[in-house]
C-alpha cells in the first residue's frame, strides 16, 4: 500500500478538495432525516403548512447539493486514480525494459504481463473506490450514529452492541481471503503462461502433433483459475450474508423496542421515522465497507506484485 501512496502523493491538493467536497455531500444527506423528524413531530401538529413546505424545499436543496457535491469529488476521484495508474504502468514498464535476461525469466514474461495489466487494473479500482466509498461509507457510518445517539440514545445501543460482532466477522473473512486472491494471481499468471507458449509455439506443436495436449494444458490450467476464483468469491461473499442477519436482527429490535418508547410516551413517531432512515444509513456504509475490504484485498496482492517489479536490483 505504501507504494500506491507514493503515487497518489502528487495529487494529494485534488484529493483534500475531493474528499472535502465529498465530506460535505455526506453532511447534507445526514441532515435530511433529522428535518423529516422535526416536520414530522413538530410543524405537522401546529399544522403550519408554510413551514412544513419551506422545510421540503430545504430537503430538496439539501439532496441538490449533496448530488452535486457528490458528482465533483467523483470527477476528481476519477481524474486522480487514472493518473496515478498510469505512472504506476509506465514506471513499470520502463523497469521491465532495464531488466535483464535472468531478471525476466526469475518473473516470467506472462507474470509481468498480467502485472502490467490485470494487476495495475485492480490498483485503479482500488484508487477509485478508496476516493468515494473509501470517504463517504465511514463518514456515513460515523454520522449515523451520532445522528441517532442525539436522537434517541437508548435505542442506539443496540447498534453500538452489533458494530463489534460485523467488524469481528468481517476481519476475519478478510484476513482469510487474503492468501486466496494470492494464489488466485499465480494461477492467472501459470494461464497467461501456457497461452504465450501456444501462441509463439503453434507451429512447432502442429509439427508435433501435440494439439491435443496443449488443449488439455490450458483447459486444466483455465479449470484451476475458475476453481480458485469461485472460492475466494465465495468465501468473501460470506460477509454479506453474516452482515444483514446481524444488521436486520438490530432492525427488528429496533422496530419492537421504539414502539414500545412511542407507547409509553418516552418518544414520538418522527423520531422512530428518522431513526429507521440513519439506520438504513448505517447499514449501506457498511456493506460498502465490505465492498472497499474486497477491492482492498485484491489491489493489495497487485500492488505486492508491482512493487517485486519496481525494486527489483
Amino acid at each position: 500500500m505504501r507504494m500506491i501512496l507514493s503515487y497518489m502523493k502528487p495529487f494529494k491538493t485534488r484529493i483534500f478538495w475531493g474528499t472535502t467536497v465529498k465530506l460535505l455531500g455526506a453532511l447534507l444527506e445526514l441532515f435530511l432525516p433529522a428535518i423529516l423528524a422535526y416536520i414530522v413531530d413538530t410543524l405537522v401538529p401546529l399544522g403550519d403548512f408554510r413551514q412544513i413546505l419551506l422545510f421540503g424545499l430545504l430537503m430538496v436543496l439539501c439532496s441538490f447539493l449533496a448530488w452535486i457535491a457528490n458528482i465533483l469529488a467523483n470527477r476528481i476521484a476519477a481524474y486522480v486514480s487514472a493518473k496515478t495508474v498510469y505512472n504506476i504502468r509506465q514506471d513499470s514498464f520502463e523497469r521491465i525494459m532495464d531488466m535483464s535476461s535472468k531478471q525476466v525469466d526469475q518473473l516470467s514474461i506472462a507474470s509481468l504481463e498480467t502485472r502490467l495489466t490485470t494487476d495495475t487494473y485492480n490498483i485503479h479500482r482500488f484508487t477509485g473506490a478508496i476516493q468515494r466509498m473509501g470517504v463517504r461509507a465511514p463518514m456515513m457510518f460515523l454520522g449515523g450514529i451520532v445522528m441517532c445517539l442525539s436522537l434517541q440514545p437508548q435505542l442506539t445501543m443496540i447498534l453500538i452492541l452489533l458494530v463489534p460482532l460485523i467488524f469481528f466477522s468481517v476481519g476475519f473473512i478478510t484476513w482469510r481471503g487474503v492468501p486466496m486472491f494470492t494464489n488466485l494471481q499465480r494461477r492467472i499468471d501459470t494461464m497467461v503462461r501456457i497461452v504465450r507458449e501456444n501462441l509463439i509455439g503453434v507451429r512447432v506443436s502442429k509439427a508435433l502433433n501435440t494439439t491435443d495436449r496443449e488443449k488439455q494444458r490450458f483447459f486444466d490450467s483455465s479449470y484451476d483459475v475458475a476453481a480458485m476464483e469461485v472460492k475466494a468469491t465465495r468465501w468473501m461473499s460470506l460477509n454479506f450474508p453474516i452482515i444483514n442477519i446481524l444488521l436486520y436482527t438490530g432492525l427488528t429490535a429496533i422496530l419492537i423496542y421504539g414502539g414500545h418508547l412511542v407507547l409509553s410516551g418516552q418518544t414520538h413517531e418522527g423520531v422512530i421515522i428518522a431513526f429507521l432512515s440513519y439506520f438504513i444509513i448505517i447499514t449501506n456504509s457498511l456493506l460498502a465497507i465490505n465492498r472497499m475490504f474486497v477491492i482492498y484485498n485484491r489491489a493489495n496482492t497487485s500492488a505486492m506484485r508491482i512493487n517485486d517489479i519496481l525494486t527489483q536490483p
